[in-house]
């Protein structure tokens, strides 16, 4: 075999132009690529939601659940009290914290533009609901993490006495 040549188990040789180039198993890139991003669920941004709940316990605000299938999926849900608190990841929903990716930047862009639409889409549907909602961002929770705990305390209480 030549040395501009690449062979892997079951496939099929192919020439590179450069030496790090590797070789792509699907004629069009992004269909493997797409296929892959299909197989990826959400799980939530976790690290972000495990601070704000032991916040939450450390602030003794209990009552939240996780994991409740409404309108938008709201990160912690207190039933009673009707209060869905959202945490939006910074780069996903488009803090101003975060830069665009250099490339494909009108892709990036559509991409949290809608993002962004979606959450307020979620909001005002939640709130014609009766719902009382409360959306923090990511860096909201790592650098000012008890104004949050006090804005959601306030909310419960607010809802407790009307």
């Amino acid at each position: 075999m030549r040395p501009s040549q690449y062979s892997a188990p079951g496939s099929l040789s192919r020439t590179m132009t450069s030496k790090r180039e590797r070789p792509k198993p699907y004629s069009k890139p992004d269909e493997l690529r797409s296929r892959i991003m299909r197989g990826n669920k959400s799980r939530g941004n976790l690290s972000t939601e495990l601070t704000l709940m032991r916040l939450l316990r450390a602030n003794g605000i209990s009552g939240w659940r996780r994991g409740i299938l409404i309108k938008g999926k709201p990160d912690f849900v207190f039933k009673t009290q009707r209060v869905a608190v959202f945490i939006d990841g910074c780069y996903w929903h488009g803090c101003k914290c975060r830069r665009l990716p250099k490339k494909n930047r009108r892709y990036w862009q559509e991409k949290f533009d809608a993002n962004q639409a979606r959450d307020k889409r979620v909001t005002r549907q939640l709130r014609a609901e009766g719902w009382n909602v409360l959306r923090f961002w990511e860096h909201q929770i790592k650098k000012a993490p008890q104004q949050v705990t006090r804005q959601i305390a306030n909310e419960l209480a607010a809802t407790e006495n009307p």
